[in-house]
């Protein structure tokens, strides 16, 4: 047995509990009841002693208090399942027999994006580029949008240099909540969240963006926000290519990930994107594929209740897959 502090969805999970019943957190649609060992009120008790373990768990059968299963049995069955093959069945067994909410993860939610995305070395632009492709996340009244810019240096054909700029609205800035807009703040310091009156004024600054990014494609959702589209090639003059999100979202991330491995990715570690991050859930399918969707937004104490940066990158690293690869030009076989 082990008393490891938590990890994972748990980890999350706990920490937020905790913020509402120490008051750090206002969420009247939650009641937090922890059960929690008393290491430091009790420092003379082992908390590997099956026989204390009753003081944090109250579903365990003692003679002090009813129960739904004794030590023994629980060892047992915890043993049993941290020894099998897949992290599943002890997820499940955590799940079942002692209560802990598994929330809408498995255990393959911290993916290698989670893994690896903070260890990415910083930006330092290298040049020149052979591609360069423009992600946009349409984003909504209170969501920001968000554009990445993906480099290809010509010297690294696997290398991707991300640069995510993201916009809101005062109206949106203003709706967040208090946690949330400390994270706006760090980002506004940061230089990689804009704020503007109205939303024509933040459209106005994200396509004078995409100009003079020197693209050679601009894409996303192309069903994300009506008439982004034909505004977005109005000003710029640049069409605007769809990314289906769908299972290619999936796939892109795979590709991202890919790189992430190589350590051919670089971006700015600006604060909003690495919270996009954090909220990002990569939930697999019984088909193979991948759903990429929010973590409970109970869990968004910290400001993780945005994806808009992080979708904006996976969709600039789709445009690349799709459209990056060089033309063969027959002209010079012919003459």
């Amino acid at each position: 047995m082990s008393i490891a502090p938590p990890e994972g969805e748990f980890k999350r999970q706990l920490a937020y509990a905790r913020s509402v019943r120490d008051g750090r957190i206002t969420d009247p649609d939650f009641l937090p009841l922890l059960f929690t060992f008393p290491l430091t009120e009790r420092p003379d008790l082992d908390p590997l002693d099956p026989s204390q373990w009753w003081r944090g768990m109250p579903s365990l059968r003692t003679d002090k208090q009813p129960g739904t299963m004794d030590a023994a049995e629980l060892e047992r069955e915890l043993k049993q399942a941290a020894d099998a093959d897949d992290q599943e069945s002890f997820a499940l067994t955590l799940s079942q027999r002692l209560g802990i909410e598994r929330n809408d993860s498995t255990a393959s939610a911290e993916s290698i994006l989670h893994l690896h995305w903070d260890r990415c070395p910083r930006l330092i632009p290298s040049g020149p580029y052979d591609f360069v492709a423009v992600g946009i996340d349409a984003g909504g009244l209170d969501d920001p949008a968000a554009v990445c810019i993906a480099r290809r240096p010509k010297a690294a054909q696997r290398r991707l240099e991300l640069t995510v700029h993201q916009f809101l609205t005062q109206t949106g800035y203003d709706r967040a909540p208090g946690n949330l807009q400390e994270v706006y703040d760090e980002a506004i310091k940061n230089q990689t969240l804009h704020v503007h009156e109205t939303t024509e004024a933040m459209r106005n600054t994200m396509f004078d963006l995409v100009s003079q990014a020197g693209a050679d494609v601009v894409g996303g959702d192309e069903h994300g926000q009506t008439g982004f589209a034909q505004a977005l090639k109005d000003a710029t003059g640049k069409a605007f290519s769809s990314v289906p999100q769908t299972w290619v979202l999936g796939a892109a991330l795979a590709s991202l990930e890919g790189r992430l491995l190589d350590g051919a990715v670089s971006h700015s570690h600006c604060p909003l994107l690495m919270a996009n991050v954090d909220n990002l859930l990569v939930e697999e399918l019984a088909n193979g594929n991948r759903r990429l969707k929010k973590r409970d937004n109970r869990l968004s104490g910290q400001g993780y209740a945005k994806i808009d940066g992080i979708i904006s990158v996976i969709n600039a690293t789709a445009l690349i897959d799709e459209h990056g690869h060089r033309a063969f030009d027959a002209g010079r076989l012919i003459g």
